[in-house]
Order: C-alpha cells, then sequence, then structure tokens
C-alpha cells in the first residue's frame, strides 16, 4: 500500500512534465514491433544505504518487466556513486539479481553522474558489447527530458517510458540485498565536488566527450570541436568494462618521477577555467610486486605505459593536459598490460 501512494503521488507530480499515460502507451506499442531489443539502459537514482526509494523501485520493477516479458535480453544499469557511497549501477544490479534476473544478462556503467551521461556511456558499452537495438527505459519523466538530446544527436536510442498501469498490478516488495557491497571508496560527494552551476552543466550533458563517429554531421563535429569536447579516438579504443576517459582535462604534476621515487601525483589545474574534473587527484605509481610504470616525453607528449623497466628519469613538472585514459580511477595499479595514459602539455 505504501508503494502504491507513493506511486500514485509521483505520478501526479510528473504528469505535468512527463509522456502522458497515452504517449507513453504509444511509444511501448511501437516498441513491441522492435522487441525484443539487445539490451536496454536503465538510469539510477541514488540510494541511501537503507532502502531504495519510489523511483528506483520503479524503474528497477519495470526492468524486471520487461526482461521476463520478452522485451529485451539485456540490462545496463548505469551510474555511479554520486550523491551517496552506494553505486547505483550496482545496487540496482543487486536488485535485479534478487528479482531473478540473471547476472550473465546484467551489465553495468559505474561512471554516469547525470542523466544525459546514464544514455551516452550506456550507449558506448552497448556498441562494445556488438548490441544494436537499444532502448531507454525508465520513468516518462526522465524519458521525455532526454527525448530532445537522442533526438537531436541522433543516437538509435528506442524510448520505453514506464507503464504506470502496469506497474502498479505488480507485487514489488523490496527485496533483501547487501547494500555494502556496492559502496565505492574513496567516495566524494557531487555537491562537495562541484557547483551548481557545474552540476547543471552535466545535467545538460555539457561535460561529455563525444565520439566523432556518434555525432550526426559535420556540423556538430565541428561545433564539439571547437568546444573542445570531441573524443578524437575510436570507441574501439575503450575496454568492455565502461572504461571510458572522463579524466580528460588540464592537470599539474605536483610531485615527479624520478630514480627511485614510487609515484608521481597529478592534481587539477586550479587555473583552468575549460575543464571539470572527476576526482580530486590522479596517482600514478610503481608497483614493486608486479611491474613498473615507466614515462617519457615526446614533443611535450607525457606517456605512461606498464613496462618491466624501471621508471624514467626527471620529468618536468607543470600543466598537462589528459589525452586519452583507459580508465576512471584514482590510482592505475589495476589496470591490464598495454593500456597507455597520455599526457599533452597545456598550451
Amino acid at each position: 500500500m505504501k508503494f502504491i501512494l507513493s506511486l500514485l503521488v509521483l505520478s501526479a507530480i510528473l504528469s505535468s512534465c512527463a509522456f502522458s499515460k497515452k504517449k507513453s502507451q504509444t511509444y511501448f506499442d511501437a516498441a513491441q514491433t522492435n522487441a525484443p531489443y539487445d539490451v536496454i539502459i536503465v538510469p539510477g537514482v541514488p540510494h541511501d544505504g537503507v532502502s531504495w526509494s519510489p523511483t528506483m523501485n520503479i524503474r528497477v520493477s519495470w526492468s524486471d518487466y520487461l526482461y521476463k516479458n520478452g522485451m529485451t535480453n539485456n540490462i545496463i544499469y548505469s551510474g555511479g556513486a554520486v550523491y551517496t557511497k552506494y553505486s547505483e549501477a550496482k545496487i540496482m544490479a543487486e536488485y535485479g539479481r534478487s528479482l531473478g534476473i540473471p547476472a550473465s544478462n546484467i551489465f553495468l556503467d559505474t561512471n554516469a553522474e547525470h542523466s544525459s551521461e546514464n544514455v551516452y556511456y550506456s550507449y558506448l558499452i552497448a556498441k562494445k558489447l556488438g548490441f544494436k537495438k537499444i532502448a531507454l527505459a525508465t520513468d516518462p519523466f526522465q524519458a521525455k527530458s532526454l527525448k530532445g538530446m537522442i533526438k537531436k544527436l541522433g543516437l538509435p536510442i528506442d524510448l520505453l517510458p514506464v507503464l504506470f498501469d502496469t506497474i502498479q498490478t505488480m507485487d514489488r516488495t523490496e527485496p533483501i540485498i547487501t547494500p555494502e557491497i556496492t559502496i565505492e571508496d574513496p567516495f566524494i560527494s557531487i555537491k562537495d565536488r562541484e557547483s551548481f552551476f557545474t552540476r547543471f552543466k552535466g545535467t545538460m550533458g555539457k561535460q561529455i566527450m563525444w565520439y566523432e563517429e556518434d555525432l550526426p554531421d559535420e556540423r556538430t563535429v565541428q561545433k564539439f570541436r571547437k568546444k573542445g569536447r570531441l573524443m578524437e579516438a575510436s570507441i574501439n579504443t575503450i575496454d568492455t568494462q565502461a572504461n571510458l576517459p572522463l579524466l580528460i582535462g588540464t592537470w599539474r604534476a605536483d610531485k615527479l618521477i624520478r630514480e627511485g621515487s614510487d609515484d608521481v601525483i597529478f592534481s587539477p589545474n586550479d587555473n583552468s577555467q575549460d575543464t571539470e574534473f572527476r576526482t580530486d587527484h590522479l596517482k600514478i605509481f610503481r608497483d614493486t610486486d608486479t611491474s613498473y610504470w615507466s614515462a617519457d616525453i615526446d614533443e611535450n607528449v607525457l606517456y605512461f605505459y606498464e613496462t618491466p623497466a624501471a621508471y624514467s628519469a626527471n620529468l618536468p613538472s607543470g600543466n598537462w593536459r589528459i589525452l586519452k585514459l583507459k580508465k576512471k580511477i584514482l590510482k592505475l595499479e589495476d589496470i591490464s598490460s598495454h593500456n597507455i595514459v597520455i599526457f599533452r602539455r597545456r598550451e
């Protein structure tokens, strides 16, 4: 009963700025002709470590319905630890598995921090996994808010807004899970990392770095390149498990790699006005039990790569821009061999 009342209240609030019941049904009917989808994208919401919110209940329940009724073969749950220390993607996956969705059909995007990023980062994962038919499955409010971005940029993603009449008939008692296993450590709330206006830019998709192949026309490509929001590399350079290059920006080398030293720490350049950062610092260091990280300079380009050799010595400090990084992490000791981190000196 509590869930039904919460659902009705949420429905009333969202009705003025969401797809109508009739419109949601129209999208669902159209999607049925294209089903089954290879994968659906399910954006996350914060979890408090105690109980799922009505919105998370709705989205996870809808994904469960779509999977068990043959509308999709796989699910990508999307969302990092944004406002709380619990990874939104991981905790939704725990609920999904508890509801009976096989783990082999669940994939995660743990990088997204805004709804626009939920869509694009999950789309990149879907492409890398070879999925062709993709749909966004979420509540009618979020579906309507993201429709413009999907249409404007020509992303091949259909919409599957929640049908509240269907959800209300389902028994959706909260499954028992262990939230602690989804905690991200270290964790800093986005409220402590970004101002309101920066977060708003993220909501509008202004922090996304796009791949040229995903943009609809040359005019858009040039626009994004001019704004510094174009990734020159191909998506084929990105690992399957959501290892997206999110740390691109200007960084300052505060500690140098030298013979006998164990690490180099890059911190965001406080003077940079045109970049945003997802971490307080990036630490690259030597793992003495397995391998070394080497660094070379070639025409103002700084390359870090895994090697059995010792460190190169005496790297100059200063401001550097990351061009490519294959994992969104603070420490790089767990990167597989042959992955490369590239910095270019900031002009």
